[in-house]
């Protein structure tokens, strides 16, 4: 079933189109606004310390006026931050990631979604003429999917040796792995230039480069990094980058999950992935409209689309590994734990 964004807009805000539209045009203000002040480093500082409008645009070298403008707006709009006898606070400071990830994933394919014109012509290729901002992806998927690797970790076999994460983001598995037992290793790969950096910072923050190698290489290269990997007891981790291969269709997952599982007999593997929500069910709205608006970021840039447990299971056995659990961890990722027995 098909749904319009005139349903969805309806759905959420129960008053008329004329107010829908007008209503998601005002969300669009609100965002490029907070995009504004993320780009400039305002949310950043406020995580520092709070401070005065006055304060806060000598610091970040803005213009006073419409700094002052732009906060006053999202003050009446969001609940982002507030202002206590003319000092800005930042609202759950420790929590800035669940409220601000939003703004992130906006920042990371807003390159994508100012060309959509051009992609829709044909006059521009993503991936080509237009790239995703990597600077913000790490942090954005270590809030989306940073509990389900958490819990993968938690319930992974003692004896691994080695984790290799295909895809490694911020590092965040192989600091937690590596950062509980100092005769562990671990290895991430991750093409974009930004994120390994990004890795590498965090590996270095946390005293383990002696454990950690992080790799800047397309996982797919299997030829040219297989040769890090050196553990007795392997253990991969792909979260979230399997359905990329998805674009030029199944086989090309299935081909890459059976190289690796042929380069590295007896390993084991965790997959986590998102879902696929059903759209002709009746799900929560914002379910609902997350999935659509995934959808579509991924069939703009060139990713897989989600895909539905039972075409994951068929993807992993046709490569050959053997699924030992699926568990749900939220209303969209599974994690499979699979072994090359």
């Amino acid at each position: 079933m098909r749904v319009s964004i005139a349903q969805i807009l309806k759905r959420s805000t129960g008053r008329g189109n004329n107010f829908n539209y007008l209503r998601a045009a005002n969300h669009c203000i609100i965002m490029q606004t907070a995009i504004a002040l993320e780009k400039i480093g305002f949310f950043r500082e406020l995580e520092r310390s709070p401070g005065s409008i006055q304060e806060l645009a000598r610091i970040l070298n803005a213009d006073e006026y419409l700094l002052d403008a732009a906060v006053e707006f999202l003050l009446n709009t969001t609940d982002l931050f507030e202002k206590k006898a003319g000092i800005i606070l930042l609202k759950e400071k420790q929590q800035r990631a669940v409220y601000h990830w939003p703004i992130w994933r906006l920042l990371i394919y807003k390159p994508m979604l100012d060309r959509m014109a051009e992609l829709l012509r044909g006059a521009a290729t993503f991936g080509k003429d237009i790239t995703r901002d990597s600077s913000y992806y790490a942090r954005y998927s270590e809030v989306i999917a940073g509990g389900a690797i958490e819990h993968a970790l938690r319930n992974m076999p003692p004896d691994v040796d080695m984790l290799v994460d295909l895809g490694c983001g911020s590092a965040r598995s192989l600091v937690t792995f590596c950062g509980s037992d100092g005769k562990r290793r671990g290895v991430g790969i991750d093409r974009d230039r930004d994120v390994a950096n990004y890795a590498r910072q965090r590996v270095k923050e946390a005293n383990l480069n002696d454990q950690i190698r992080i790799i800047e290489d397309d996982i797919a290269k299997l030829e040219r990094w297989r040769g890090h990997v050196t553990g007795n007891r392997l253990m991969f981790l792909s979260c979230g980058v399997i359905h990329e291969f998805l674009r030029d269709g199944e086989g090309a997952a299935m081909r890459f999950l059976e190289n690796l599982r042929r380069a590295f007999p007896g390993s084991r593997l965790i997959l986590i992935e998102a879902g696929a929500a059903a759209l002709n069910k009746t799900v929560n709205d914002d379910i609902l409209c997350a999935t659509l608006v995934t959808t579509l970021i991924h069939r703009f840039s060139g990713q897989g689309l989600p895909q539905p447990p039972e075409r994951w299971k068929q993807i992993l056995h046709s490569a050959g590994w053997n699924i030992e659990t699926i568990e749900p961890f939220n209303y969209t990722l599974a994690i499979y734990r699979c072994s090359s027995a």
